[in-house]
């Protein structure tokens, strides 16, 4: 699920500015003057948390997602809950699926 493209689209993840986030079309944005990372908006925000409200936007199960990911569900929640530590090699992995930054997840 790509996000569309156009100029004026800027938010942050985890530290890293993005674009091309969705916005309505016809409506201004409602981005404040000053851009705040992640980090700063959100600082007790966890890889796992990311990970869970990523997977509930795009409607995928635990399970549905860890099929994706050729893991098991448990393993998928134990991550989500912070009780497994996201590698690199699996960060990447999940970001491919959701077209974002693998840093989020670290």
């Amino acid at each position: 699920m790509e996000a569309p493209r156009g100029p004026g689209r800027t938010y942050s993840c985890r530290g890293e500015l993005l674009t091309n986030i969705p916005l309505s079309p016809g409506r201004p944005s409602l981005l404040p003057i000053n851009i705040f990372t992640s980090d700063e908006a959100f600082p007790d925000a966890t890889p796992g948390m990311m990970l869970h409200g990523l997977r509930g936007k795009v409607g995928l199960t635990q399970k549905e997602f860890a099929e994706r990911l050729g893991i098991s569900q448990h393993h998928v929640s134990e991550m989500e809950n912070n009780k497994r530590k996201i590698g690199i090699e699996m960060a990447k992995r999940i970001a491919e699926e959701f077209k974002v930054p693998y840093k989020a997840f670290l």
